[in-house]
């Protein structure tokens, strides 16, 4: 992951030795999985680069990471996460996108009060990577 994000920072750098060259022009913030876990990356339009374990880009920076701050810990659980980070959003958004993520927010949470506990499922997929296939045993759908 750390390394597909340096090629990019590294393209975007190139462009910076060349006068009024900037082909991107926009920062980017890159979130996958690696063999060390999630990880998430910052990088602006000079090539800098910037790991982090919660972070935002755009004009609601200081409003997502002044709550990240306060109430991102690790090891949060995912249903934690997903919520965090939909408050966030919809502290630094307009009215009509934070009444959705306000309702998707309530949803999450009502979902994972009733299901605590009562799903022990595992979800495989084919190997096209689109067909679910069902697991037996306890739970399994």
């Amino acid at each position: 992951m750390e390394g597909l994000v340096k090629k990019v920072c590294d393209f975007k750098q190139n462009y910076t030795q060349y006068g009024g060259v900037r082909p991107f022009g926009t920062g980017l913030l890159v979130a996958g999985v690696d063999d060390f876990g999630c990880q998430l990356y910052e990088t602006d339009p000079s090539g800098a680069l910037v790991a982090y374990k919660a972070g935002s880009i755009g004009s609601g920076r200081p409003t997502v990471m002044d709550i990240f701050e306060k109430e991102f810990e690790d090891n949060m659980t995912y249903d934690a996460a997903l919520t965090l980070g939909l408050r966030a959003l919809a502290a630094a958004t307009e009215d009509e996108l934070n009444r959705t993520i306000r309702q998707l927010t309530s949803r999450i949470k009502k979902i994972s009060e009733a299901q605590r506990g009562l799903i022990k499922a595992r979800v495989l997929y084919s190997d096209d990577g689109q067909t679910r296939l069902p697991l037996e045993g306890d739970g399994a759908f």
